[in-house]
């Protein structure tokens, strides 16, 4: 619930601001408690609702299935749009909803959504507004008077380039994070700690092994025998303190060498006194074989010869097949060039036939959309034809149905002065103002005050109430007319003007009409050329319901 005069931004109702001047109770929402945010009133007990507040009560209603006023209960009304408090409301005097944070904004309720613009990246607007970073990944909405320092320094998400490699980019985030922690430029210490500053971390293995004086490396002579490791700063003082035992694994590792060149030797010559024999044994076997060699050589002589003459009869053979084949394919030519010639006089004779088909078809298909068209305006004609013959059948059964006479429309009121003294009102037929239009009727009082006649304008309950407008509005002119034999005739003409002020022209929903409820006109007995002295048993009055103007 809101505090006193609360109000949503339009167009931003996620947003409140405080109201300075000109709040009034009822523009308070009587459920919410905010300042409404699109006025509708409530017929039955007179509240003011939010549009949003009306369909979460409407929503409730239909799932519980009663539909009533959540306030007074009742199962009649309406909630008509209320525009005139709507521009009211528009008007208020307001704070900027970001008033505690610091924005000295104050205008008109309707202007505050354009001052916020929420969404918007202008500089222009309230710098107290936070705004989405331009950056899709990031999550922080910082004020608007901050949004380009954060876009350019502060989010996580903006572009970066690795600055040591200049070759990697993506986000600040991932480079300064994942990046440096394999880029080969990236500074980084001497693993052992030799105080050094820092370098690339591609240059620190070429540290180690050459430079670092922490950097743990085996003694020079260790092919020797010597198993020293230390740091390479100690190096020096081990060569000074143990050369003497470095000189007798020298000469150790001299004697260990000599003996294995002397067993390498001794090898050396076996493997050259083997590679001879197996030379002479060669010779030998190429002497024996040389014989076989000879005599396959030839036979493969032979050999080579008779396929010589084999070949030369196959390609006579061939030739001659070739010969024959060839001019057999050439006579097949000529009867295929004749066929050919004869179908294709046969394919044009085709041609010209399809092409004078196809002419005969194009002008049966405009024959065909001009008989078409034709028959869609038939089509259409006869639909006109059918709707005005049903229209003039139902006004025929409307009129069959309608015994109810509209104006002009006479009625007299006979046996005037007997009724007079019964003191009968007398009741006229109904009648409507137009056809499908209001049902009335005309009430005379005979025992009228003193010496008047009370006519009654009187609205009856009709077929066509629920399409027409109500209240009635219009008026309603009547001619009277006395029928006296000694004073002759005399008229009257009055007219019944229902204004839309007058209660008694609503719509009669109990009974079929309100009795003596209508406008009332009295009209003297002398205007009417009325004597009661001479009146006689036969006397009447006719009235005649002229017109029926109605208003608009």
């Amino acid at each position: 619930m809101a505090t006193k005069f609360q109000a949503h931004v339009p167009r931003a109702p996620e947003l409140v601001c405080d109201v300075i001047a000109g709040g009034k109770e009822e523009m308070q929402c009587s459920f919410c408690g905010y300042v409404i945010h699109i006025p509708y009133h409530i017929s039955c007990c007179k509240r003011h609702l939010c549009k949003k507040c009306l369909d979460q009560i409407q929503k409730s209603t239909k799932t519980s299935g009663v539909k009533c006023c959540p306030y007074c209960k009742s199962k009649t009304f309406t909630t008509p749009f209320n525009q005139f408090l709507q521009s009211e409301i528009n008007f208020l005097k307001v704070h900027c909803p970001n008033f505690g944070s610091g924005c000295v904004w104050e205008g008109r309720l309707n202007e505050a959504a354009e001052h916020v613009a929420v969404g918007s990246r202008s500089q222009e607007k309230c710098q107290y507004q936070n705004v989405k970073c331009k950056y899709p990944s990031c999550k922080s909405t910082p004020l608007r008077k901050d949004l380009l320092l954060h876009e350019s320094e502060d989010c996580q998400f903006r572009p970066y380039e690795c600055k040591y490699c200049l070759d990697f980019n993506d986000t600040y985030e991932k480079v300064t994070t994942q990046h440096y922690l394999v880029c080969n430029k990236y500074p980084v210490d001497c693993p052992n700690g030799c105080g050094c500053e820092p370098m690339p971390r591609c240059s620190v293995k070429g540290h180690c092994s050459i430079k670092c004086p922490l950097q743990k490396i085996p003694c020079d002579y260790c092919s020797a025998g010597c198993t020293f490791v230390k740091a390479r700063k100690n190096m020096d003082a081990h060569y000074k303190a143990d050369h003497l035992q470095h000189s007798s694994l020298l000469a150790k590792q001299n004697t260990t060498l000599q003996a294995q060149l002397a067993e390498t030797q001794q090898k050396l010559e076996g493997m050259v006194r083997q590679q001879a024999e197996q030379e002479s044994r060669f010779e030998d076997l190429l002497f024996r074989h040389q014989d076989q060699l000879s005599s396959l050589q030839s036979n493969l002589n032979t050999v080579i010869k008779k396929t010589n003459s084999n070949y030369l009869e196959v390609s006579k053979e061939v030739k001659e097949i070739k010969t024959e084949t060839i001019h057999k394919m050439n006579v097949e030519r000529r009867e295929l060039k004749a066929e050919t010639g004869e179908m294709s006089k046969e394919i044009k004779e085709l041609r010209t036939k399809m092409s004078d088909i196809n002419q005969e078809k194009k002008e049966l298909k405009t024959k065909m959309g001009d008989v078409n068209k034709e028959i869609k305006e038939l089509k259409t004609k006869t639909a006109t034809t059918e709707k005005s013959t049903l229209n003039v059948h139902q006004d025929l059964q409307y009129v069959e149905k309608c015994i109810t006479p509209v104006p002009p429309f006479s009625f007299a009121v006979s046996l005037f002065k007997e009724r007079k003294f019964n003191e009968e009102v007398f009741v006229s037929p109904a009648f409507y103002t137009h056809p499908r239009g209001y049902k009335m009727c005309v009430q005379v009082d005979l025992h009228g005050a003193n010496n008047h006649v009370a006519v009654h304008c009187c609205v009856m309950k009709g077929e066509h109430d629920e399409k027409l407008p109500w209240p009635f509005r219009g008026i309603i002119c009547i001619s009277i007319e006395n029928q006296l034999g000694i004073h002759g005739r005399s008229k009257k003409v009055i007219n019944f003007n229902y204004t839309a002020g007058v209660k008694k022209s609503s719509r009669v929903v109990i009974g079929d009409n309100s009795h003596l409820h209508g406008l009332q006109q009295l009209i003297l007995h002398q205007e009417l050329g009325l004597d009661m002295d001479t009146c006689s048993k036969g006397n009447t009055l006719d009235f005649v319901i002229v017109k029926v103007e109605r208003f608009v």
